[in-house]
């Protein structure tokens, strides 16, 4: 059945003022909206501002997940309902929407933080004192540590993980210098910080811009890069941005391969930039958002396309990796509660710690099927089959078509 979740959508600035139960870090009980009749999820996603498609389809993922939970009975025999709140891409309002939720409403089931790094780390204390079930695609490695944040889960990779990728990669092209180049703002840095990590314990100088995210030419800095002599350039983030980096770089006459992050993947080549301008452009691509894979030819992914349609509008013009890790996040909410002997956030952090998830819900995941969190880890591990270098291309109903070698 197809149950249409619940929405609250705020607007305006949430009311600093929350009970001292919660802000202490006290567990906040049910409020008036969670009686424990329902199984809420709750969603703080940036639904206005400049990120504002993503956040819709950060939400749309969930519901795609819970319909195809509630078609099985829900979660503990209670129907999931997805409380989509306004964060507006901003971290302090992130909190702020936490804080006055808890007081409203009572804890959440599962709460799901944020689209970025800086959402998720924002929120996160504040999920942990009161003892939330927190699941996450947030890429800082800070997020990973289980002993200060024992009840969240990511269900992506750090950056850490993916840039210790790369750098084996160009290893294993034979390159030696790698210039890199993002937007100025946390989540690169953060993503930098992995890099040159990585590439120092490989033997891989990294050089260096972060530029500003509003910059329309980039092309003093391409030159800046290029006269460093670097092997190839990798570009870091997504959206429009990553078109200025690329007339940017012709402009300036580069003419060694370009690399894009996992994040540079769900950019739309055909919307930002000129075929000639991607030719010698390979993107690092959760598999499962690119025509041809196997993942994306699986039954799994066929059912997660299928719930997807009723939340979005068809076709759908940017990338699955969003909602395809909000649905997973959800998933691994459902799995869990399923194994767990009591509600409890460390009972359910132990339960997925454990490798207790029943094999017919661990299927239902697109990607890993076999969950290898532990007590000192808590990041989903993705294979060498599941995260993919491909040539870039269009991206078409939400799919990424390589264009041919």
């Amino acid at each position: 059945m197809n149950r249409t979740a619940t929405r609250r959508w705020l607007t305006g600035l949430a009311g600093l003022s929350c009970t001292a139960l919660v802000l202490t870090g006290c567990s906040a009980g049910a409020g008036a909206g969670n009686d424990g009749s329902a199984f809420h999820v709750l969603a703080l996603a940036p639904l206005s501002g400049p990120l504002s498609s993503l956040g819709s389809l950060q939400v749309a993922g969930l519901e795609a997940a819970a319909d195809i939970i509630n078609d099985k009975g829900g979660i503990d025999g209670r129907t999931v309902v997805v409380d989509a709140e306004d964060n507006a891409g901003d971290a302090a309002t992130g909190v702020e929407r936490l804080q006055t939720y808890l007081t409203d409403d009572g804890r959440p089931d599962m709460l799901m933080p944020g689209l970025t790094s800086q959402e998720v780390m924002a929120v996160l204390p504040l999920a942990t004192a009161n003892q939330i079930l927190t699941i996450h695609v947030g890429g800082a490695t800070d997020a990973n540590d289980p002993e200060k944040f024992p009840y969240a889960f990511g269900s992506g990779t750090t950056f850490m993980e993916v840039n210790e990728r790369v750098i084996e990669h160009f290893r294993a092209e034979g390159y030696h210098k790698i210039a890199y180049i993002g937007a100025d703002t946390t989540s690169a840095r953060l993503s930098l910080a992995a890099m040159e990590k990585a590439g120092s314990e490989h033997g891989i100088s990294v050089v260096s811009e972060l530029v500003a995210p509003t910059s329309v030419d980039v092309t003093p800095t391409m030159l800046k890069l290029a006269a460093q002599q670097p092997d190839a350039l990798f570009l870091a983030g997504a959206g429009p941005i990553t078109g200025v980096y690329l007339s940017s770089a012709r402009t300036a006459g580069w003419d060694k391969p370009i690399f894009g992050s996992s994040e540079t993947c769900a950019t739309d080549f055909a919307t930002i930039a000129r075929p000639e301008q991607w030719s010698n452009v390979q993107l690092h691509c959760y598999a499962f958002a690119v025509e041809g894979q196997p993942s994306a030819q699986s039954e799994t992914f066929a059912a997660f396309r299928q719930a997807l349609g009723n939340h979005t509008d068809q076709p759908i013009g940017v990338s699955l990796v969003t909602p395809g890790f909000t649905y997973n996040d959800l998933i691994l909410a459902w799995g869990a509660y399923e194994a767990s002997e009591s509600n409890e956030a460390a009972e359910l952090a132990t339960a997925l710690e454990s490798g207790r998830v029943p094999a017919e819900i661990r299927e239902k995941y697109i990607g890993p099927v076999d969950w290898d969190f532990s007590a000192d880890d808590h990041t989903m591990t993705w294979g060498a089959d599941e995260l993919v270098f491909v040539h870039a291309g269009p991206t078409v109903d939400g799919m990424l078509v390589p264009d041919a070698d």
